[in-house]
Parts: structure tokens; sequence; C-alpha cells
């Protein structure tokens, strides 16, 4: 048997907010900001060339811009800038920031928001329980309120811990979606890594992703080597850039080069997904769209979702180059680096997936609990397919299927030689409209003889599912005597 480790780094559960998915980096105040505007500017400046306006270039613009300073308020914040007269961290911050707020112009389709992170507890360790869930909206994104980013940055103070992730997270919620003429982007702002053991790379690329088609750009005051490569995967992963500064003059330096190096565009409307419904083969439904193609050459998942009531749903394509039988998955589950449950994978069906083609089933962990920001890792195995020779599975085809709140409901035909008997297994693996798998679903009815060629009607029950069942992968098999 074959086996290679798929990892996939991903917070389980996966929450949306608004219906859409809601995760810093330390330089203070001042270049997030002046960066935040640098997003802003760079699109009014190409519409005031084409418009004549020198006065106020964005006052020309229809473009809508929503920018976020995700503001660092951790203890480090304190330290001393090496080479000034005891001027801290969050001192040259706040003073750049109130000279850069001053001079933001003030037009229909600019918001300034402002959201700031470990500013409660301490940075003790007896403090850091509190201090990694403070993270709060100081400043909503709705036009420039000069008045109250004044207030808030004189008020700033460093205390605690750096929850960057927690803070991305949140951040989601604070934004509108996206769309044609629309910019929607974080400045996360942070003297150093995450210290939360959260995993804000992967939520940055999420919100990139997500319909609000969040940008996130990172600005890193006085991080060590070390750090800046701890951060880079936040930009890189969000779709945006990650600045750096290590004093006063690279600070100045830092915010003329975003000037210059971010080009705004308008966030991309969300993907259109081909959700028509695919019948006549072991898997159907209508959300083969939402999934990746996987690893060339190997087994892999391709979607998991929530870990809700026990069980983890779970997508896997078969890239092989064969068609495969008994598919096999062992799940790790690590948070902050520790090992924190192990599991495997139970009702994977079909159990034969020709090449390129899919299996769902469901990850169990015998009713563990584990952190939310547990990542996953997969090892995914089968054998040859017809390597079982007295295996009495049979899966079956799915003539037709449809569905609604209620139920998945459809066809299946038994296209082997030899008649089934007994019971008949359907399974189904639930899909929100952003294409995210949100549950495991199966019936079990039979218990008489389904003939060889003949056809039967199946139902699986999601009237008790938490969300709406509109897109599913569904599948059906039986076994012979």
């Amino acid at each position: 048997m074959d086996d290679g480790w798929f990892k996939a780094l991903r917070r389980i559960p996966f929450r949306w907010r608004n219906g859409r998915r809601s995760p810093a980096l330390p330089l203070g105040v001042s270049l997030g900001w002046l960066v935040a505007l640098a997003i802003a500017f760079p699109v009014a400046v190409s519409v005031a060339q084409e418009s004549g306006d020198d006065d106020d270039p964005l006052a020309a613009s229809t473009l809508t811009v929503n920018v976020e300073l995700i503001l660092d308020a951790s203890g480090s914040m304190a330290e001393t800038i090496p080479g000034t007269e005891n001027q801290s961290r969050m001192d040259a911050a706040k003073l750049a920031l109130l000279e850069v707020i001053a001079q933001i112009p003030e037009r229909d389709g600019l918001n300034v928001g402002l959201r700031v992170y470990g500013h409660q507890g301490s940075n003790s360790e007896a403090d850091r329980r509190a201090s990694c869930q403070a993270t709060e909206l100081l400043v909503p994104i709705a036009s420039v309120d000069k008045a109250a980013l004044v207030r808030q940055v004189e008020t700033m103070a460093p205390t605690g811990w750096t929850p960057l992730a927690l803070s991305l997270e949140a951040a989601a919620a604070d934004f509108a979606p996206g769309g044609e003429s629309v910019t929607n982007a974080i400045i996360m702002v942070t003297d150093g890594e995450e210290t939360c053991d959260g995993d804000p790379c992967a939520l940055a690329g999420a919100l990139h992703a997500a319909e609000i088609g969040l940008t996130t750009h990172v600005v890193g005051f006085a991080l060590t080597p070390t750090q800046r490569e701890a951060v880079r995967c936040i930009a890189e992963e969000g779709g945006g850039e990650l600045f750096a500064a290590d004093d006063a003059a690279s600070l100045t330096e830092a915010v003329f080069t975003a000037f210059t190096q971010i080009e705004t565009t308008p966030t991309p409307e969300p993907v259109e997904v081909e959700t028509d419904m695919e019948v006549g083969g072991y898997v159907a439904g209508n959300a083969f769209g939402f999934l990746d193609e996987g690893t060339p050459g190997e087994l892999s998942v391709v979607a998991f979702g929530s870990y809700e009531d026990g069980e983890l749903a779970l997508v896997i394509r078969n890239n092989r180059g064969e068609a495969v039988e008994n598919v096999q998955v062992e799940i790790v589950g690590r948070a902050g680096g520790e090992l924190v449950v192990t599991g495997g994978a139970q009702g994977i069906q079909p159990f034969v997936v020709e090449d390129g083609a899919v299996t769902i089933g469901y990850g169990y962990f015998s009713g563990a609990e584990f952190p939310e920001d547990t990542e996953f890792e997969f090892d995914v195995s089968a054998d040859p397919a017809g390597t079982d020779e007295i295996t009495g599975k049979r899966d079956l085809i799915v003539e037709e299927v449809n569905g609604d709140e209620d139920a998945i409901i459809g066809i299946l035909r038994n296209d082997h030689d030899d008649d089934i008997e007994g019971f008949l297994i359907t399974a189904g693996v639930c899909f929100d409209e952003a294409g995210q798998p949100t549950e495991y679903v199966q019936d079990i009815a039979g218990g008489g003889t389904f003939a060889a060629g003949d056809s039967v009607p199946f139902s699986i029950s999601t009237a008790l599912s938490e969300a709406p069942c509109s897109h599913f992968l569904v599948t059906g098999y039986g076994s012979a005597p």
C-alpha cells in the first residue's frame, strides 16, 4: 500500500460570521496607518491623472476603498528604539500616526477603521489567557472619522500578548463583501510573531479567498530575521506585501515604498463555481466544483469540514493513475506544535475509486475534545483495485439525485452481475454556499434483495442539520452474498 502525508493546515472549526469567513505585525501605529493610506492613494492617483484634479486626487475616485488597521498593543511595544532618547516603539508610532491622520483626505468611498489587539491584561504568563483573547474594533470602517482616530491613538499603551490570528478572524466581520470597484484591505501591524498559538497565515489565505476578498498587508517593526520569516506568510497568503522597518528612519522609507509599490485593484467578485448536478457515477451531486484537484500522483484529502458532533467530513481524491480500493485515512491533530488527538476515517465510500475520482467519509476521534486551532495531518493509503478478492461490497451508480432543506433524494442502480442482499447504505457530504464542507450524513435502509440491473430510490434526511445542505456529494453501496 502506498501512503504519503498530505498536510492541510486549517483552524477547526472554521467559523463563518454574517455569511462569510471570519485571523499583526509589530510596528506601532504609524507605519500601519501610512501603509493603509498607501493602499487608498494609488487608486485615487490613477483616477486623478485622468480627470486632471490635482488638488485632491481621491475626490475624483469613484472606487470604494475600505481599510482596517489592526494595531499591536503588546508589551514589547514599550521597548526603546535604538539611537533615540528613550523613545519607545509605541511613542514613535503614535507621533507618526497622528501626523498621518491629519492628512487623510475625506471623501465619499474612502473608509478607514481601527482595531487593536493585546491591549488587555499584561505580557506576563499569568495574564496570557486574557490578553490572547483581547481584540477590539475601536473605530468602525465608515468614512474617515479623524476625531475618533486621534482619540483612540492617543490612549494607546503597550500592554499584553500578540493574538494575530484572533484579530484577523474578528476583522473579517468588520467588512462588507467585496466586488467590482471595491477594495477591502487589512494592515496588520506588529513588532513580533503570533504568541497565542493561532495560525494567522492560514486565516489570511482564507480571508483573501472568501467573499470579502481581503488583502492583508503586514508592517513589521524591529523584527528579528526569524520573526520576519514567521510573519512573511501572512502577507503572502493574504495577497499583500510585507513592509519592514528597523528604526524611525527606515520606517519613513518604508512608508514611501508602500506608496509606490502597493497597487490597489478592486476586490474580485467571488469565483463562480459550476454547481450543476452531476449523476451517472458512483459519486453524484452539485459540489464537485468546490473541490481541489489534489496532489498529482497521490491520494489526498481535497476537502474537510468543521469538527461537528464528533465527526470531521472528508473528501479524498485519487490521483494515483490507477483505480484503487479500500481507502484508509489516519489523522493526527496538533495544536501549538503539540500532539492533541489522533483518529481515523470511517464510512468511506465508494469502496473502489477510479483514477481522478473521489470518495467520501468522516474522521472519527472517539468523542475527543481538542483546541479550535488544531491543525490536521492526513495519511491516506489504498490498495490497487482488485486486491480484495473476497469483499462483498458493491458500489452503486447514482442515476438521479436532488435535494432540499429536508433531504437528499435519488435513485441508485445496481450495475453488477450479482444481486445485493440486506442493507443499502447511502452517505453524503454537505457543503455551504462558499464550498465549505459542513457535515457527513448517512442513511441505512433495506433488508431485502436488490436485483442486478434494478434501480431503487433512496433518501438521506438533512432536516436536523445545523446548516442547509444546499450543495452535496452523495454515494451508495450494498453487499453481495
